[in-house]
């Protein structure tokens, strides 16, 4: 399988069709995705020799409060596209020290070009070249959750990250210092090899209570002061029999102060 003709695409359509091939999954990754989106966050970003990186925190499914490290390198194959304010030509490639791209996926993306190949050295070499026999037994090459999840989100705001000028304002790294942030596979997840082959089997299994607390904190509704609003107590439920929260402010308390008369200045007659 080493030295197959690379078949390169751009982020649309290798969100499209990744490696060529219809996605059947795609409905089931768009549901979890909605539960996610609003956890997933853009790091950084680095520029080297023309190519883009763009690196994403993506949640476990699985293990809620866990994240893992995803990055997309973006490369341009002619001086035309090089020269564009958009990232919409470049050709990709991916890193993710997520487990289940780890076990099902890296080797075959590694074999076929997609893997970047900077970061290659995060893979623990005890399985950084073993084919997936367990957990992807018929090889199938195609999206991994975490993969799928930072695509999409790049694709869902193309005018922030896909457009150079505007990427500008997001915090801009080091490549040496942007790598040396990922944390190796082994590093991140603090378990054998045999606990992250189990991960890999179990991601997929949802705590939605978990989950969904982790969204409420993440949107903290602020007002024009930006400070946060703390919902209020109400006891009264929609149609559905779901609570109604309404966003409440306490108002600042003001310290009793005397007030003195102002001294005229205008001299008497």
């Amino acid at each position: 399988m080493a030295g197959l003709e690379p078949m390169y695409q751009t982020l649309s359509e290798f969100y499209e069709k990744p490696f060529g091939n219809p996605f059947p999954k795609r409905d089931e990754f768009n549901k979890k995705y909605e539960r996610f989106k609003l956890l997933i966050v853009v790091l950084n970003y680095a520029v080297l020799d023309d190519s883009y990186y763009i690196h994403l925190r993506i949640p476990s499914e699985s293990s809620p409060g866990k994240s893992y490290d995803v990055v997309i390198q973006f490369l341009p194959q002619s001086d035309v596209v090089k020269n564009q304010l958009s990232l919409d030509n470049y050709v990709v490639q991916f890193f993710s020290n997520s487990p289940s791209f780890v076990y099902k996926y890296a080797v075959l993306y590694k074999n076929y070009g997609y893997m970047i190949d900077a970061l290659q050295s995060k893979l623990d070499p005890e399985y950084a070249n073993k084919l997936p026999e367990k957990t992807n037994k018929d090889m199938d090459l195609t999206y991994e959750k975490s993969l799928y999840f930072a695509v999409k989100f790049l694709l869902e705001r193309k005018a922030v990250y896909l457009y150079k000028p505007a990427l500008k304002f997001q915090k801009k790294k080091d490549f040496k210092d942007l790598v040396s942030s990922i944390e190796d596979n082994k590093s991140s997840l603090k378990r054998s090899l045999s606990d992250i082959e189990k991960e890999a089997e179990e991601e997929g299994k949802i705590d939605i209570k978990k989950i969904e607390k982790q969204v409420q904190k993440r949107l903290g509704v602020r007002d024009n002061n930006n400070q946060k609003i703390k919902p209020s107590r109400s006891t009264a439920k929609d149609s559905n029999g779901n609570r109604i929260f309404a966003m409440t402010k306490k108002p600042k308390k003001t310290p009793n102060a005397k007030i003195t008369p102002k001294k005229s200045t205008r001299k008497k007659p």
